[in-house]
């Protein structure tokens, strides 16, 4: 009698805890941000050129949740003596769910930069909506930053591999632990 109730009070504490489970995800779901900006960069990340070198990078710039088209105004925040916005002009509509939008911007190192040299570079992406009377409202804003760090080519391959290697690592770990979460819980319910 006493592990029968057991059983039941642990199947209605089960029970609450999904359900609670499953109305904070979908609360959380209400508040995701219908845009994003996609970087090739970010802190710990940094861009590598040698002295003299330029790249031409591109951040996306993303629009996946709801139905209305999302304009962004991008401004360059630091970094001007190195970083500029190539397009003629900085705003950019991104329909209601895409994803191929890009910032395109050009990275030049001068060449009398040292190695070990370090320029931060930050963009700003504020999303603008129209108002009354053709007055421009702004939004909600991105931030972005990243260092362009100026080594000699040997060390940028060898850190390119090491953060391959890690990264390849971090991913296999935790679908490791993914799966190994998916096999406890699918015991747990065949002991059931």
């Amino acid at each position: 009698m006493i592990k029968q109730k057991n059983k039941i009070q642990k199947s209605i504490v089960l029970s609450l805890a999904l359900a609670t489970s499953i109305i904070t995800i979908l609360l959380v779901m209400q508040n995701v941000a219908a845009a994003g900006i996609t970087s090739p960069y970010w802190n710990g990340f940094p861009l590598k050129l040698l002295p003299g070198e330029s790249k031409d990078i591109q951040f996306g710039l993303q629009n996946l949740v709801g139905e209305d088209n999302i304009t962004f105004r991008a401004n360059l925040i630091t970094g001007n003596d190195v970083a500029q916005i190539t397009d003629k002009n900085a705003t950019y509509l991104v329909p209601a769910g895409s994803k191929n939008n890009y910032l395109d911007l050009h990275i030049t190192i001068p060449q009398s930069a040292k190695i070990g040299d370090k320029y931060r570079v930050g963009l700003s992406f504020t999303t603008i909506t129209s108002g009354t009377g053709g007055q421009l409202n702004f939004g909600t804003a991105y931030d972005t930053y990243f260092d362009v760090l100026v080594q000699n080519t040997s060390q940028n391959t060898q850190n390119s591999t090491a953060n391959t290697s890690s990264n390849t690592l971090y991913i296999s770990i935790g679908a490791v632990i993914v799966l190994l979460v998916i096999l406890a819980v699918v015991r747990r319910k065949r002991k059931e």
